[in-house]
């Protein structure tokens, strides 16, 4: 009777420990899943910030004009998605006959000789016209687009395009038209400014579009920006007495088709010139390009016949075509500004530079000159000189049709340039 009483017990016990071991058992996976439910969810919080983040760099790529979020290209620096925006589809016409115009835009008003337009907006011009057109908005942060469709406007005594006040214009031709803006005479100032180019602007202006813009000055320059001068698209024939493009804070292109016949500089600025890509062809007096503080050549191909072919306080070549016929300096680094080292930095690109004979120098650097990557063609009796230092780290550079891997400097007359050789040539 013991043993079975002690049976008993012992059934009982275990039904106990088995019921104890279910439960924990149901205990932990709980926690488990509490916990793998608690890990996910910090997951998904710490992986939002990262997206937020992430859409707001989208936003600030996507440039000035955009108010949402994006993905497309990213935008350069320098410029804004509106830029390169070259559609149209709420403008007013101003059909231009002669000596007035026929428009029912009331930001426009037809005075003799002048066709002035005071308000924000889109403004097809069409049509021929002697004259001058003047942009006046001031006060204001909305922009005005002038859409150049067939237009022909000249000026015989200042700037045949005015833009006297506005917070940026820009100028989109349209397909398959062919539009000229000149000035054909002397210019006589009519106020505080000095009105100088065929088109003049005391604001930024971006010219972009698909069709052609030809630009011509007998006495003064082609297009001139008291601020910023940028291009995105569209075909370009620039005739100049002085500069073709002019302006005091940046000059930047980032597409399009340029020509320029310049009787001083092709392209001039005080501050920065930028070019990303597009073909440019200068034939210039004076400067092909000049920057006189950056000058920065990303991609694109450019030809240029000129006095100097590249000049600023600091060259920087990192792609592109370029070719350069010059018989004073062909590449030039030379201090403009105080607030930056004269060099000049060669990273990649195509770069051929042939210079008229006599005392002339394919690569010359009041400061410093490195050449660390892409490929080099010099023609020239001296090829480089430089003041500070320089060197040859990358590339391929080639001297009168020989390849050499050191630098040498043409300045120092008979001695040896840094890494360099006897009699300063090869």
């Amino acid at each position: 009777m013991k043993h079975k009483i002690k049976i008993g017990i012992l059934i009982v016990l275990s039904a106990i420990l088995s019921i104890g071991l279910m439960a924990c058992a149901k205990t932990m996976d709980a926690t488990d899943d509490t916990n793998k439910t608690e890990e996910t969810q910090t997951e998904e919080v710490e992986e939002t910030p990262e997206t937020e983040e992430a859409e707001e760099q989208i936003v600030e790529d996507s440039g000035e004009e955009s108010t949402e979020t994006t993905t497309s290209a990213i935008v350069p620096d320098g410029f804004t998605e509106r830029d390169f925006d070259i559609g149209y589809s709420e403008y007013e016409t101003i059909t231009l006959l002669k000596d007035t115009a026929n428009t029912s835009a009331t930001n426009v008003k037809v005075e003799e000789g002048t066709i002035r337009i005071t308000g924000p907006g889109e403004y097809l011009l069409t049509g021929e016209y002697e004259g001058q057109i003047v942009v006046d908005v001031p006060g204001t942060e909305d922009k005005v687009q002038l859409i150049l469709d067939n237009a022909s406007i000249t000026n015989d005594s200042g700037a045949a395009i005015y833009v006297l006040n506005a917070d940026k214009v820009f100028f989109t031709t349209t397909s398959g038209s062919t539009n000229t803006i000149s000035t054909t005479g002397t210019f006589v100032q009519v106020d505080e400014n000095e009105v100088d180019g065929a088109i003049f602007s005391k604001d930024d202006i971006v010219f972009n579009g698909a069709g052609t813009l030809v630009v011509t000055s007998s006495e003064g320059h082609g297009i001139v920006s008291k601020d910023d001068l940028k291009i995105t698209s569209g075909t370009y024939e620039i005739t100049a007495a002085g500069k073709g493009l002019s302006a005091n804070d940046l000059i930047g292109i980032a597409e399009g088709n340029i020509t320029i016949d310049a009787g001083d500089d092709g392209i001039n600025t005080e501050m920065e010139v930028h070019i990303i890509d597009g073909e440019i062809t200068i034939d210039a007096a004076d400067d092909g390009i000049h920057g006189d503080a950056l000058l920065t050549i990303d991609g694109g191909t450019i030809n240029i016949d000129g006095a100097e072919g590249l000049e600023s306080t600091v060259v920087t070549i990192n792609d592109g075509e370029i070719n350069i016929n010059a018989y004073d300096d062909g590449v030039n680094a030379t201090q403009k500004v105080q607030d930056y080292t004269a060099s000049i930095e060669i990273n990649g690109g195509n770069i051929t530079v042939n210079m008229a004979a006599g005392d002339t120098d394919a690569l010359d650097s009041n400061g410093y000159l490195y050449i660390n990557g892409g490929t080099v063609d010099i023609t020239a009796q001296f090829p480089f000189d430089y003041d500070m230092g320089g060197a040859i780290t990358g590339g391929e550079v080639y001297v009168n049709g020989e390849y050499v891997s050191e630098l040498y400097n043409s300045m120092m007359g008979g001695g040896f340039g840094e890494g360099g050789f006897p009699g300063g040539r090869p």
